[in-house]
């Protein structure tokens, strides 16, 4: 992990910025309809040729032809992308997911190849951030993807989005939103860094309740290895100091309660600490789901996880605004 703070830099294979179009796509494209989009292109014309593209789209999926729409949605959106063009790059981008999706069957869709998580990737990457420039949204692009690659292994969506929206995220410092798509990565380290770095625009008070926040969003995952981690490598705590802030005390004490499923231990955190607990008004949410999915003591229903992250993932995106 680089020491910067910052996360890495995604590695992919750039296309040209307005140059003759890659062979792939040439096989897709009549050679008139290629010319006149390449003519519109260089002449500046970037959304008749926009235009132009999103009716060859259509043609496609008019035929059931999806993975040469997707293609061509693909080499379109990097292309202007590379132009600056973000918004249409988004759009296009949005089509090509409508058209894998299109390819897919529907009784039983299957898994996001590599090459398309790799292409999702690679146009997401290649578009600026909404405060950059033009104010284009492209989460919208890689969330809409996530929702496309849920599975019932990879319920929330696949790690490799959510890493590329998470190292996204954190390169904007929007760490709230990072965090939001880190916590599904199974990566301690990179988790870890990214909190310390979040802490240094948080006031010092705060500092350790953005340890304890994580490690119970993590157990509110079932993810107690990777909370643990967190909690014993990550935070650079002492942990033989007689001085260890409570908010800490209490996230490395409900890590193993949780890892032993001692509901004793867990009934005597929630007096002990009551007043840390009180903090944040989204705590009680999370002892309660912990409570019920990882200590395994059988409550009254709620509105369960899918609530909760719903709630949590809205929180963090204020937090980022703020």
């Amino acid at each position: 992990m680089k020491e910067s703070g910052e996360p890495p830099a995604p590695v992919a294979s750039a296309p040209a910025a307005s140059g003759p179009l890659s062979r792939d796509s040439r096989s897709l494209l009549p050679p008139r309809v290629r010319a006149s989009v390449d003519r519109k292109i260089e002449a500046g014309d970037v959304y008749d040729a926009h235009q132009l593209v999103r009716t060859l789209f259509f043609r496609y999926m008019a035929r059931t032809e999806a993975m040469q729409a997707a293609e061509l949605c693909r080499i379109y959106g990097l292309r202007f992308a590379a132009l600056g063009q973000d918004a249409l790059a988004v759009d296009l981008g949005m089509n090509m997911l409508k058209a894998i999706e299109a390819s897919r069957s529907a009784d039983e869709p299957t898994p996001l190849t590599d090459d398309q998580l790799e292409q999702i990737v690679e146009l997401f990457h290649a578009c600026a951030a909404a405060d950059v420039k033009n104010g284009v949204d492209k989460y919208k692009f890689i969330n809409r993807a996530l929702k496309l690659s849920r599975t019932s292994q990879a319920p929330f969506g696949h790690v490799r989005l959510h890493r590329a929206a998470a190292d996204a995220y954190w390169k904007e410092k929007r760490f709230g939103s990072s965090q939001g798509h880190l916590i599904y990565c199974r990566d301690p380290e990179t988790l870890s860094q990214m909190v310390r770095d979040w802490q240094e625009v948080g006031y010092l008070s705060e500092r350790p309740f953005f340890w304890l926040r994580l490690t119970l969003i993590l157990l509110c995952l079932e993810d107690v290895e990777t909370a643990e981690k967190v909690i014993l490598n990550g935070t650079g705590e002492n942990w033989d100091s007689s001085e260890v802030p409570a908010p800490l005390q209490l996230a490395y004490l409900l890590v193993c309660a949780c890892k032993f499923k001692s509901e004793k231990l867990f009934d005597l955190l929630k007096q002990r600490y009551h007043l840390v607990l009180r903090r944040d008004e989204t705590f009680a949410k999370y002892m309660g789901e912990i409570e019920r999915r990882v200590i395994g003591r059988v409550q009254r229903p709620s509105g369960g996880l899918a609530s909760l992250f719903s709630s949590l993932m809205a929180g963090m995106a204020a937090d980022d605004d703020g």
